[in-house]
């Protein structure tokens, strides 16, 4: 029943494209179960970068999932690399205001909930979500950015993910590849990422005394990455080796022949992990250069939220994401969309069946539903999976548990 549920919802946030978090899909899940530019342009454009911008520098698990998933999805900001590099021109977006400054907002808790919450939005547009808390045994912080696999480019299927990747290999201010990660290993921590179909999400927890130091080599993710290019083919044989990884997983495998029933036009029909097929040099295009335009065009600020968990008092959390964050560009980016539907007219109901390679067997039912954003307050999702997700007596559960058709 829970996989059921599951699988419901997932399907309800795919047909509707966009996912609030705060509309209580994310809790249901937990509780029942262009254009390359010319050499000259970019020149000209690296020295106005830096002209105005300074230097700064850039750079990618799962006790802080309840919390971190409610963050704001968002994401994108400038870049500082080398003169060689071949920089896109993103054309089409206005210039953002001077300062989106907001804030700070209460935040409504439980009356059991000790820990302190700020929320604020920060000059560049970025949201935060602060919560103090003196009795942590961990400290914590994550980034969303709003867009995720529904953002890759036809020609390079699987880049979103790709890039996810990318941003853990060097920054301007950390050049070494391995900098980040050792750093919050070496300190009780650890850290990761994960690419959906309409966020990239990135989070790491740390002995609370070392959360300075760490946001410090987080925030260059958003601000001056390297995506250095002998880093590029090897962490491309990564990817590839994920997905071949993934061909044995039951998960992966029924997640792709459900692709396979869906609306073609639509972007979740295609394939998003990435392979060596996918990732590689196209004609008038390298993979870099794809790379530094998916990165140019959706990772800006107002599409960005960042949680921090920390021992300190609110008011220092809030200087350390100032100091931290505000460095992210905004450069006034939209998050992708489509009109397409997710199953084509004529389609439903449909019946998919899938062999699985482990010995297990199990059903899922998906429900087209209307949208519910605007009820996120009343969360009606959430009382229909308290419902169907209830495992006691007289509950649907029970019932199919006593005819032996669950387990």
């Amino acid at each position: 029943m829970n996989r059921c549920l599951r699988w419901t919802n997932l399907h309800w946030y795919f047909i509707e494209e966009k996912v609030n978090e705060s509309s209580g899909l994310s809790r249901i899940l937990v509780s029942t179960c262009g254009k390359v530019a010319s050499k000259d342009m970019l020149v000209r454009f690296f020295y106005e970068v830096c002209k105005t911008m300074k230097t700064t520098k850039f750079r990618t698990c799962y006790t802080l999932k309840l919390l971190l998933t409610t963050l704001f999805l968002v994401a994108c900001n400038s870049l500082h690399l080398p003169q060689s590099v071949s920089f896109p021109q993103i054309p089409g977006f206005s210039e953002p205001e001077a300062t989106l400054e907001q804030g700070p907002f209460a935040v409504n808790k439980s009356p059991n909930d000790n820990r302190e919450y700020r929320a604020l939005v920060l000059k560049n547009g970025l949201k935060v979500l602060l919560v103090s808390d003196p009795s942590a045994d961990k400290a914590a912080a994550s980034v969303d950015v709003n867009v995720g696999t529904n953002s890759d480019p036809e020609s390079f299927a699987g880049l979103a993910h790709f890039l996810e990747h990318m941003l853990f290999l060097g920054t301007e201010k950390y050049p070494a590849p391995g900098e980040y990660q050792e750093y919050i290993a070496g300190h009780g921590g650890s850290h990761n990422a994960s690419t959906g179909y309409d966020y990239t999400n990135y989070y790491f927890d740390i002995d609370p005394a070392n959360l300075e130091p760490a946001l410090d080599r987080f925030a260059q993710f958003f601000i001056a990455p390297l995506f250095t290019a002998e880093y590029v083919d090897r962490e491309r044989n990564a990817v590839n080796s994920e997905y071949q990884s993934g061909s044995e997983n039951d998960g992966r495998r029924g997640a792709s022949a459900y692709k396979a029933i869906v609306n073609p036009r639509h972007p979740y029909s295609r394939f998003d992990v990435g392979s060596l097929d996918t990732l590689q040099n196209k004609p008038g295009i390298t993979l870099r250069a794809a790379l530094l335009s998916q990165y140019a065009r959706y990772y800006s600020a107002n599409l960005m939220t960042v949680a921090i968990l920390g021992k300190e008092s609110l008011d220092a959390l809030e200087l350390l994401a100032r100091t931290y964050f505000e460095g992210v560009e905004n450069r006034n980016r939209r998050a992708p969309t489509t009109d397409e539907p997710l199953f084509a007219d004529g389609t439903l109901p449909a019946l998919l069946a899938i062999e699985p390679i482990r010995d297990t067997r199990s059903v899922s039912y998906t429900f087209p539903i209307p949208v519910v954003r605007e009820y996120y307050k009343a969360k009606p999702l959430n009382y229909l999976g308290n419902i169907l997700g209830h495992e006691g007596e007289g509950s649907l559960l029970a019932i199919l548990r006593a005819r032996g058709w669950a387990n």
